[in-house]
């Protein structure tokens, strides 16, 4: 499992951007759909802006087990609907070979990994047919 821990501060001061984060929700919220891959969930201020009905299971991956379980007393698994949730503390090289997203979201993470373009080559592999790639 990688551990890594954050050493930003702005995750407290963006998680309460409420215009911003209804602002990019109300444009996002249409591709998010079915199986979800959040990568590098933080808080989950972002997880909570983009939640919607049509979410059938929504995946943080978050490397930093202090955000994680963060993360986890933000969002109860009970007030996610019907859907399947899970906080993992893990990079997208930990994913299993069978693990397919229908939407795979980037917001506000992709600046703070090191080889973005292995990155998305790598999370590519998990993209589900027709499946959206959501980076912001």
């Amino acid at each position: 499992m990688s551990e890594l821990e954050y050493v930003g501060g702005e995750l407290d001061l963006f998680a309460k951007a409420s215009n911003w984060k209804s602002y990019f929700a109300s444009l996002l919220r249409p591709y998010i759909t079915g199986r979800v891959l959040e990568v590098g969930a933080g808080l989950g201020a972002t997880t909570e802006a983009l939640w919607n009905d049509e979410v059938e299971s929504w995946l943080c991956l978050e490397p930093d087990p202090q955000l994680a379980a963060q993360l986890r007393e933000r969002i109860p698994v009970d007030r996610w609907s019907n859907a399947r949730a899970e906080c993992r503390v893990a990079t997208v090289e930990e994913l299993g070979p069978d693990e397919l997203f229908d939407s795979i979201l980037y917001i506000d993470v992709l600046e703070h990994i090191q080889d973005d373009r292995g990155e998305l080559a790598s999370v590519s592999r998990h993209l589900a047919s027709r499946g959206k790639l959501i980076v912001l």
